[in-house]
């Protein structure tokens, strides 16, 4: 039998890849400017929010993703999120300058399932 709680929540989900870039480092999840977890790499993690408009954000150190919004409706059994760091590859050599002018662009959140759009 579920809680009271979990009937009133919706699950949300961030999978990581596996990735070089940051791979020591675990990403900060903010949901509405608080934490609520950490990511490490090629990893997933799973929360639960309360139904209606939430801002979902991940960050580390000084730089962050641009913040994504989301509606949580209580019909939704899962919001899926991908999350990684824009700076891979040959990338990666450009980075320090990124860090400098596009701080809040240095890493990205892109929500997978299309179907639970708000």
């Amino acid at each position: 039998m579920a809680d009271a709680e979990s009937l009133h929540s919706v699950r949300v989900s961030i999978h990581r890849p596996r990735e070089f870039a940051s791979m020591a480092r675990s990403y900060r999840v903010l949901v509405d400017g608080n934490e609520v977890g950490r990511i490490a790499n090629g990893r997933t993690l799973r929360f639960e929010v309360r139904p209606g408009a939430h801002r979902l954000r991940i960050a580390i150190d000084w730089c962050s993703s641009p913040e994504v919004q989301v509606v949580a409706r209580p019909e939704n059994l899962e919001l899926s999120f991908t999350c990684g760091c824009r700076y891979y590859g040959w990338r990666a050599f450009l980075a320090w300058r990124a860090i400098r002018r596009h701080a809040h662009e240095f890493l990205w959140l892109e929500q997978r399932d299309a179907a639970a759009r708000g």
